[in-house]
């Protein structure tokens, strides 16, 4: 990494301090003289702390980790956000948004929130769900997140470190990572305390020309680092690529070895000759389910005996099965079945390893026949599911006999059962997530248009409970623990911790129990509220959410 040039430090201004009457005299070794009531910076200093940061910055991005820039002044701003976006980086350019950091849980909820409202929207149903007026407070509170939030949608975690421009109108920004221990990178004018950070960079802070050469100097060097993370992944990929080959080529000659091992013991026998029928072949294949080449193969192999090539293909299947067994069910299908009555519902969760075959009708005729099966027999328990009896196999037996079959991994992830007055289902685009709603005091009213919002908040804000009063204990005293922690972080005094951590609580309700959560159709209601805008009597009971991935 080449260093910066004095000619080009100098023509962008960088060596330009402030006025001498607001120097901090902790900037004192980094200035080399003044000039007409104006401190000039050392450039030799300004480039060899500029390495040593860009340096340090090019390791970080080496690793992996995420570098936050923070730069809210007017000239910067613009500069910044665009260098941050090349670089694939968080960053805030608007206001900052206090305890960013230090109450980073917080922010999290906030970016989960936008992210809901931005799956609402990609809906294909969205225009037909919600009125223009709906849409309209929808956007607003979108446009508002992303002013806020909108550099740093991606952050899941805290940053490994911050890069600032101008530390002294970024103080709390600056307060916040030294709390936290976060290495802080920033520009400093002759008017800042450079021990309030770790890699200085004594530069002017006010010119555009000024953050600008800066900037590309350090955007460069974390790309450098980027590019070097990316490299090594190559070579990684391309050394596991090679073993896996030098493995299968092992395997293969291991493989070929055992074939010429068979075709000698096999000359020891005499192989009898099978005619198979095409009515055979189709009669088990509709008693197994199975493809009609593996049908035929095990007709062949047990010389026509029916009931022995019903064995063999069940055998493949559990083969199959248990080479799948440590595979990731991601993909699928949520079912739902209501009764005629619709005051008692149940919901499937019936997955496999990909989307292709979460499609195939097979997969989902099993599913409904599974899903028929055990609400007609008031099933409870996935153990009492895969033990039932459907046309003389087992559940789990139907599964094995489709997974031997299609070549995936298939299994019942979830299933739950509900009951009340009456059950409104919502099945979310894609079949990926259902939800089921109990409702009371439906008489006289569109319970069903209810149930479905209902149904729709629940999936979008993943409520916990209905209430405070269903939240488990031990979250509540977790919760808790986490406010003290951060009060006392924070530097709060010891008489109100617990003031503090019980207000966090009653956040921490409001956001994830239902009836305290704000209505996604419209945030200025709670959704208690909105239930009370169709019918006083009418009531939430419970209700039941299922997804997959």
């Amino acid at each position: 990494m080449k260093k910066l040039e004095h000619k080009d430090l100098l023509k962008a201004g960088v060596h330009f301090g402030h006025l001498t009457r607001k120097w901090n005299p902790k900037m004192a070794e980094y200035i080399f003289m003044e000039n007409n009531g104006i401190h000039i910076i050392d450039l030799h200093k300004t480039i060899d702390c500029a390495y040593t940061a860009a340096a340090s910055l090019q390791n970080i991005a080496k690793s992996g980790r995420k570098i936050m820039f923070v730069a809210t002044k007017k000239q910067a701003k613009t500069y910044v956000s665009e260098k941050a976006k090349q670089l694939k980086m968080p960053y805030v350019t608007e206001r900052w948004l206090g305890g960013m950091l230090t109450n980073f849980s917080t922010i999290r909820k906030s970016l989960k929130k936008l992210s809901s409202i931005e799956n609402l929207e990609s809906q294909d149903t969205y225009t037909s769900d919600f009125s223009k007026k709906e849409r309209l407070m929808i956007s607003r509170d979108k446009e508002k997140l992303e002013r806020a939030l909108g550099g740093i949608s991606s952050l899941n975690r805290i940053p490994a470190a911050l890069f600032v421009v101008d530390i002294n109108h970024e103080d709390i920004a600056v307060q916040e990572a030294k709390k936290l221990n976060i290495p802080i990178y920033g520009m400093v004018d002759t008017n800042s305390d450079p021990n309030m950070i770790d890699f200085e960079i004594p530069s002017n802070d006010d010119s555009f020309t000024s953050v600008s050469i800066i900037m590309d100097y350090i955007s460069e060097a974390i790309a450098e680092g980027l590019k070097e993370r990316e490299k090594i992944k190559e070579e990684l990929r391309i050394k596991q690529e090679k073993e896996a080959s030098e493995k299968e080529a092992k395997e293969k000659k291991e493989m070929e070895k055992k074939v010429k091992e068979s075709k000698k013991a096999y000359t020891k026998f005499e192989v009898k000759s099978v005619t198979i029928s095409a009515k055979e072949v189709n009669e088990l294949r509709q008693k197994t389910g199975s493809g009609m080449m593996d049908c035929k193969k095990a007709l062949v192999e047990s010389g026509g005996d029916f009931d022995k090539a019903i064995d063999i293909l069940r055998k493949k299947g559990q083969k199959v099965s248990e080479a799948r067994s440590g595979r990731e069910t991601s993909e699928g299908i949520v079912l739902y079945k209501l009764s005629s009555s619709e005051d008692k519902a149940s919901m499937l969760s019936f997955t496999c390893e990909t989307d292709f075959v979460a499609k195939n009708e097979e997969f989902v005729d099993l599913g409904n026949q599974i899903l028929d099966h055990s609400f007609s027999n008031n099933l409870s328990k996935i153990e009492d599911v895969l033990n039932a009896d459907i046309d003389g196999l087992s559940v789990a037996q139907h599964i094995t006999n489709l997974v031997g079959k299609i070549g995936e991994k298939i299994e019942i992830s979830d299933y739950k059962s509900i009951s009340g007055e009456k059950i409104v289902p919502y099945i979310h685009a894609g079949s990926k997530l259902g939800v089921l709603v109990s409702l009371s005091g439906t008489d006289s009213v569109d319970y069903v248009s209810a149930g479905k919002d209902i149904g729709m908040q629940i999936a979008a804000m993943n409520p916990i409970s209905l209430n405070s009063d269903g939240v488990d204990q031990s979250v509540i005293d977790k919760e808790i623990e986490i406010g003290k922690e951060q009060a006392i972080k924070e530097g709060k005094p010891e008489n109100i911790v617990e003031k503090i951590a019980q207000g966090k609580l009653q956040k921490f309700f409001k956001e994830n129990t239902l009836l305290s959560q704000s209505f996604v159709k419209d945030s200025s209601l709670s959704v208690e509220k909105y239930i009370s805008s169709y019918s006083s009597d009418l009531k939430v009971e419970s209700f039941l959410r299922i997804s997959i991935g």
